[in-house]
């Protein structure tokens, strides 16, 4: 385990790095298929959430942790999806991130809105790794900064040690 991955103030620099208005691009591959990848834009809004903030208290509960000083810090998300090549509905939502030690807690799943928990950790101050897995599926996932405008990731998804989905996002700071 990287040491970084244990250092709170490593981990709140970085969430508080990633605080801001956000467009991001992204495409969506699917392995072993012939399929076109799927294409999206989205604007993201991510609000840095100091550990005593109130939204932290009801994620405390849902995780059946300790409410007082549960997290360390963590991040309230809104976002805005359009595909760009196929006709679906854009997508609205929003989600709540709480760090504690190596993990993120989240109030809802990519594809669940049940509460999950994914382990992570930060290789180099400005590369964050994390690993989720649920409802038979694991993610693996690298968000990096590239300079102070902009930052990539990119997601593996799989079930049964299948890679079945890649997706990569390249994201600039509004």
């Amino acid at each position: 385990m990287n040491l970084l991955a244990t250092s709170p103030s490593a981990s709140t620099a970085f969430f508080q790095r990633s605080a801001g208005r956000w467009h991001s691009q992204r495409r969506y591959y699917t392995l072993n298929s012939d399929q076109e990848p799927l294409e999206a834009i989205s604007e993201i809004e991510v609000v840095f959430l100091p550990a005593e903030h109130p939204h932290l208290k009801p994620l405390a509960i849902a995780h059946k942790l300790p409410s007082d000083q549960a997290f360390q810090c963590g991040a309230k998300v809104t976002w805005e999806s359009t595909y760009t090549n196929v006709q679906r509905k854009p997508l609205k939502g929003e989600t709540i991130f709480g760090i504690r030690d190596q993990f993120m807690y989240r109030d809802r799943g990519f594809s669940t809105t049940a509460p999950i928990v994914a382990e992570f950790e930060l290789i180099q101050p400005h590369v964050m790794r994390l690993q989720t897995a649920y409802d038979g599926a694991s993610f693996e996932e690298e968000i990096k900064f590239v300079g102070n405008k902009h930052r990539t990731r990119q997601t593996i998804t799989s079930r049964a040690g299948q890679e079945l989905m890649i997706a990569q996002y390249l994201e600039t700071r509004l």
